[in-house]
């Protein structure tokens, strides 16, 4: 059984354990499907963490019975980690800036409106917009 390894990024991935040359298929074509491969493993190992499906010790035995060295497997994995909780911190902060631009942007309107309005005309309470930026900071705060 002959296996294919991709080169990426200073790791060594094991992608499949066999592969069929097809004469007729150009090699740019089999590069992108290589790649095609890995994004895919990559992908759904990320969402298996992610959903807590699996453990990473599960998945590890998974890529290793698969034919991954086990070492490769664990790097792979450690990689795929480090990724999420990056990207969770990156939605984190995301929610605590929008949030606090709306709920902020809807104080300013209701604060502008209502000087306007202090002779005696009308003004706008922009609740939708201070609600929304104030659930919208606090879950970023409790995540």
């Amino acid at each position: 059984m002959r296996r294919l390894r991709l080169f990426c990024g200073g790791g060594n991935y094991l992608i499949a354990r066999k592969f069929v040359f097809i004469s007729n298929i150009h090699s740019e074509y089999l590069v992108l499907a290589v790649f095609e491969m890995a994004q895919q493993l990559v992908v759904s190992i990320g969402e298996a963490l992610y959903e807590n499906r699996q453990t990473p010790e599960q998945i590890e035995e998974e890529l290793v019975e698969a034919g991954m060295e086990r070492d490769e497997a664990q790097q792979l994995i450690s990689k795929i980690q480090e990724e999420l909780e990056h990207a969770k911190e990156n939605a984190k902060a995301e929610d605590i800036t929008y949030g606090l631009l709306w709920l902020f942007g809807g104080l300013l309107v209701t604060g502008i409106t209502y000087s306007m309005a202090s002779g005696g005309g009308s003004y706008v309470v922009t609740w939708g917009a201070i609600v929304y930026g104030l659930f919208r900071t606090i879950k970023g705060l409790a995540s």
